[in-house]
Protein backbone atom coordinates (compact mmCIF):
# COMPACT_ATOMS: atom_id res chain seq x y z
CA UNK A 1 0.00 0.00 0.00
CA UNK A 2 1.42 3.42 -0.96
CA UNK A 3 0.90 6.87 0.54
CA UNK A 4 -0.44 8.71 -2.50
CA UNK A 5 -3.56 10.83 -1.97
CA UNK A 6 -7.02 9.92 -3.16
CA UNK A 7 -7.04 12.54 -5.92
CA UNK A 8 -4.28 10.65 -7.76
CA UNK A 9 -6.85 8.03 -8.83
CA UNK A 10 -9.05 10.60 -10.54
CA UNK A 11 -8.75 10.02 -14.29
CA UNK A 12 -6.02 12.13 -15.84
CA UNK A 13 -4.49 13.30 -12.56
CA UNK A 14 -1.47 10.98 -12.60
CA UNK A 15 0.19 8.35 -14.78
CA UNK A 16 -1.38 4.94 -14.42
CA UNK A 17 1.25 3.18 -12.31
CA UNK A 18 1.85 2.53 -8.63
CA UNK A 19 4.69 5.06 -8.50
CA UNK A 20 2.28 7.93 -9.12
CA UNK A 21 -1.21 6.68 -8.21
CA UNK A 22 -2.74 5.30 -5.05
CA UNK A 23 -3.42 1.59 -5.23
CA UNK A 24 -4.42 -0.83 -2.49
CA UNK A 25 -2.04 -3.56 -1.36
CA UNK A 26 -1.42 -6.11 -4.09
CA UNK A 27 -3.41 -9.34 -3.98
CA UNK A 28 -0.20 -11.37 -3.98
CA UNK A 29 0.98 -9.66 -0.79
CA UNK A 30 -2.25 -10.47 0.99
CA UNK A 31 -2.07 -14.06 -0.20
CA UNK A 32 1.43 -14.41 1.27
CA UNK A 33 0.38 -12.91 4.59
CA UNK A 34 -2.69 -15.01 5.40
CA UNK A 35 -1.95 -18.39 6.96
CA UNK A 36 -4.32 -20.44 4.84
CA UNK A 37 -3.72 -23.82 3.24
CA UNK A 38 -4.83 -23.43 -0.38
CA UNK A 39 -4.31 -27.02 -1.52
CA UNK A 40 -8.04 -27.37 -2.17
CA UNK A 41 -9.99 -25.33 -4.76
CA UNK A 42 -12.45 -24.30 -2.03
CA UNK A 43 -9.74 -22.78 0.18
CA UNK A 44 -7.99 -21.17 -2.80
CA UNK A 45 -11.18 -19.39 -3.88
CA UNK A 46 -11.92 -18.36 -0.29
CA UNK A 47 -8.47 -16.80 0.11
CA UNK A 48 -8.82 -14.97 -3.20
CA UNK A 49 -12.18 -13.52 -2.17
CA UNK A 50 -10.80 -12.46 1.22
CA UNK A 51 -7.94 -10.65 -0.55
CA UNK A 52 -10.29 -8.92 -3.02
CA UNK A 53 -12.41 -7.69 -0.14
CA UNK A 54 -9.34 -6.49 1.74
CA UNK A 55 -8.52 -4.27 -1.23
CA UNK A 56 -12.07 -2.91 -1.25
CA UNK A 57 -11.84 -2.28 2.50
CA UNK A 58 -8.68 -0.22 1.91
CA UNK A 59 -10.51 1.80 -0.74
CA UNK A 60 -13.46 2.52 1.58
CA UNK A 61 -11.06 3.51 4.34
CA UNK A 62 -9.26 5.86 1.94
CA UNK A 63 -12.56 7.52 1.07
CA UNK A 64 -13.44 8.00 4.72
CA UNK A 65 -10.00 9.38 5.58
CA UNK A 66 -9.53 11.82 2.72
CA UNK A 67 -12.85 12.76 1.09
CA UNK A 68 -15.21 15.43 2.41
CA UNK A 69 -18.27 13.24 2.14
CA UNK A 70 -21.77 14.60 2.66
CA UNK A 71 -23.73 13.90 5.84
CA UNK A 72 -25.51 11.06 4.03
CA UNK A 73 -22.66 9.58 2.00
CA UNK A 74 -20.37 9.20 5.03
CA UNK A 75 -22.65 6.82 7.00
CA UNK A 76 -23.46 4.95 3.78
CA UNK A 77 -19.73 4.42 3.16
CA UNK A 78 -19.29 3.29 6.75
CA UNK A 79 -22.17 0.85 6.20
CA UNK A 80 -20.30 -0.91 3.41
CA UNK A 81 -17.07 -0.78 5.40
CA UNK A 82 -18.85 -2.77 8.14
CA UNK A 83 -20.51 -5.17 5.70
CA UNK A 84 -17.22 -5.83 3.89
CA UNK A 85 -15.31 -6.22 7.14
CA UNK A 86 -17.80 -8.74 8.50
CA UNK A 87 -17.70 -10.68 5.23
CA UNK A 88 -13.92 -10.97 5.55
CA UNK A 89 -14.21 -12.19 9.13
CA UNK A 90 -16.93 -14.68 8.21
CA UNK A 91 -14.63 -16.18 5.57
CA UNK A 92 -11.72 -16.40 8.01
CA UNK A 93 -13.91 -17.88 10.75
CA UNK A 94 -15.27 -20.50 8.36
CA UNK A 95 -11.77 -21.60 7.40
CA UNK A 96 -10.31 -21.61 10.92
CA UNK A 97 -13.25 -23.52 12.41
CA UNK A 98 -13.12 -26.18 9.68
CA UNK A 99 -9.39 -26.84 9.99
CA UNK A 100 -9.72 -27.12 13.77
CA UNK A 101 -12.52 -29.67 13.52
CA UNK A 102 -15.29 -27.56 15.06
CA UNK A 103 -17.51 -27.39 11.97
CA UNK A 104 -21.08 -28.59 12.50
CA UNK A 105 -21.94 -32.04 11.15
CA UNK A 106 -25.29 -33.55 10.11
CA UNK A 107 -26.36 -37.09 11.08
CA UNK A 108 -29.96 -37.09 9.88
CA UNK A 109 -32.08 -35.69 7.08
CA UNK A 110 -35.73 -34.64 6.88
CA UNK A 111 -37.23 -36.46 3.89
CA UNK A 112 -40.78 -35.15 4.27
CA UNK A 113 -43.55 -34.07 6.61
CA UNK A 114 -47.29 -34.18 7.10
CA UNK A 115 -49.67 -31.67 8.66
CA UNK A 116 -52.95 -32.29 10.47
CA UNK A 117 -56.07 -30.25 9.93
CA UNK A 118 -56.32 -27.09 12.00
CA UNK A 119 -58.10 -27.34 15.33
CA UNK A 120 -59.25 -24.58 17.68
CA UNK A 121 -58.48 -24.91 21.39
CA UNK A 122 -59.42 -22.16 23.84
CA UNK A 123 -59.76 -19.67 21.02
CA UNK A 124 -56.34 -20.47 19.50
CA UNK A 125 -55.81 -22.35 16.23
CA UNK A 126 -53.31 -25.22 16.20
CA UNK A 127 -52.09 -27.93 13.83
CA UNK A 128 -49.74 -30.89 14.28
CA UNK A 129 -46.72 -31.17 11.98
CA UNK A 130 -44.96 -34.54 11.77
CA UNK A 131 -41.47 -34.79 10.22
CA UNK A 132 -39.98 -37.93 8.75
CA UNK A 133 -36.32 -38.11 9.77
CA UNK A 134 -33.86 -40.46 8.09
CA UNK A 135 -30.46 -41.31 9.62
CA UNK A 136 -27.62 -40.62 7.16
CA UNK A 137 -23.87 -40.99 7.08
CA UNK A 138 -22.41 -38.11 9.07
CA UNK A 139 -21.33 -35.23 6.85
CA UNK A 140 -20.33 -31.56 7.26
CA UNK A 141 -23.13 -28.98 7.18
CA UNK A 142 -23.19 -26.90 4.00
CA UNK A 143 -23.01 -23.67 5.93
CA UNK A 144 -23.21 -22.13 9.39
CA UNK A 145 -24.55 -18.78 10.48
CA UNK A 146 -22.13 -16.09 11.60
CA UNK A 147 -23.62 -16.09 15.09
CA UNK A 148 -22.78 -19.80 15.37
CA UNK A 149 -19.20 -19.22 14.19
CA UNK A 150 -18.65 -16.50 16.77
CA UNK A 151 -20.04 -18.69 19.57
CA UNK A 152 -17.70 -21.55 18.65
CA UNK A 153 -14.65 -19.28 18.62
CA UNK A 154 -15.69 -17.72 21.92
CA UNK A 155 -15.85 -21.22 23.40
CA UNK A 156 -12.41 -22.18 22.03
CA UNK A 157 -10.26 -19.12 22.69
CA UNK A 158 -7.05 -20.85 21.64
CA UNK A 159 -8.17 -20.91 18.00
CA UNK A 160 -7.73 -17.18 17.35
CA UNK A 161 -5.63 -16.11 20.35
CA UNK A 162 -7.32 -12.72 20.72
CA UNK A 163 -8.73 -10.77 23.65
CA UNK A 164 -11.92 -12.60 24.64
CA UNK A 165 -13.83 -9.31 25.02
CA UNK A 166 -13.73 -8.95 21.22
CA UNK A 167 -16.34 -11.70 20.87
CA UNK A 168 -18.92 -9.62 22.73
CA UNK A 169 -18.14 -6.66 20.48
CA UNK A 170 -18.49 -8.90 17.44
CA UNK A 171 -21.96 -10.02 18.49
CA UNK A 172 -22.95 -6.39 19.11
CA UNK A 173 -21.90 -5.27 15.63
CA UNK A 174 -22.97 -8.43 13.78
CA UNK A 175 -26.60 -7.35 13.32
CA UNK A 176 -25.50 -4.23 11.44
CA UNK A 177 -24.32 -6.44 8.58
CA UNK A 178 -27.95 -7.37 7.93
CA UNK A 179 -28.62 -3.75 7.03
CA UNK A 180 -27.55 -4.63 3.50
CA UNK A 181 -31.29 -5.38 3.27
CA UNK A 182 -33.05 -2.01 3.17
CA UNK A 183 -36.00 -3.37 5.15
CA UNK A 184 -33.74 -4.14 8.14
CA UNK A 185 -34.21 -0.58 9.44
CA UNK A 186 -37.88 -1.36 10.05
CA UNK A 187 -36.92 -3.59 12.98
CA UNK A 188 -34.13 -1.29 14.16
CA UNK A 189 -36.40 1.76 14.20
CA UNK A 190 -33.36 3.70 12.92
CA UNK A 191 -32.20 4.57 9.43
CA UNK A 192 -28.71 3.87 8.10
CA UNK A 193 -27.96 7.56 8.67
CA UNK A 194 -28.14 7.07 12.43
CA UNK A 195 -26.84 3.50 12.65
CA UNK A 196 -23.52 3.84 10.84
CA UNK A 197 -21.52 6.34 12.84
CA UNK A 198 -17.79 7.03 13.05
CA UNK A 199 -17.85 5.24 16.40
CA UNK A 200 -19.09 2.10 14.63
CA UNK A 201 -16.43 2.47 11.95
CA UNK A 202 -13.68 2.75 14.58
CA UNK A 203 -15.09 -0.24 16.44
CA UNK A 204 -15.12 -2.32 13.26
CA UNK A 205 -11.55 -1.25 12.42
CA UNK A 206 -10.36 -2.21 15.90
CA UNK A 207 -12.02 -5.64 15.72
CA UNK A 208 -10.59 -6.30 12.27
CA UNK A 209 -7.08 -5.26 13.26
CA UNK A 210 -7.09 -7.45 16.38
CA UNK A 211 -8.24 -10.53 14.48
CA UNK A 212 -6.29 -10.06 11.24
CA UNK A 213 -3.00 -9.57 13.11
CA UNK A 214 -3.49 -12.66 15.29
CA UNK A 215 -0.53 -15.02 15.05
CA UNK A 216 -2.97 -17.77 14.05
CA UNK A 217 -4.34 -15.74 11.13
CA UNK A 218 -1.40 -13.96 9.49
CA UNK A 219 2.33 -13.50 9.44
CA UNK A 220 3.70 -10.33 11.09
CA UNK A 221 3.04 -7.47 8.68
CA UNK A 222 2.25 -3.79 8.41
CA UNK A 223 -0.30 -4.12 5.62
CA UNK A 224 -3.14 -4.03 8.14
CA UNK A 225 -1.94 -0.74 9.65
CA UNK A 226 -4.54 1.24 7.70
CA UNK A 227 -7.09 -0.18 10.15
CA UNK A 228 -5.41 1.75 12.96
CA UNK A 229 -6.39 5.05 11.31
CA UNK A 230 -8.14 7.38 13.74
CA UNK A 231 -8.32 10.55 11.67
CA UNK A 232 -11.20 12.82 12.53
CA UNK A 233 -13.92 12.87 9.87
CA UNK A 234 -14.24 15.95 7.72
CA UNK A 235 -17.10 18.24 8.64
CA UNK A 236 -20.00 17.94 6.22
Amino acid sequence: MNNHKFDTIIKGNAPKNSDNKWYPTRIEKYQNVFLMDTNTPENYMLLKNICYNMQYLEFLNKELDELELSAVLRPMTIKYFVITGMSILEGIFTYIIKINGYWKTIKEDCIGHTESNSAEINGQTYKIVTQFIQPIEERPAKQMKLVQLIKILNKHHQVLKIDHTIYTKLQDIRDLRNCIHLTASINNAKTDYYLFTDEIKNEMSSILYSILTSENISNPTEIFDFLKSTENPAES
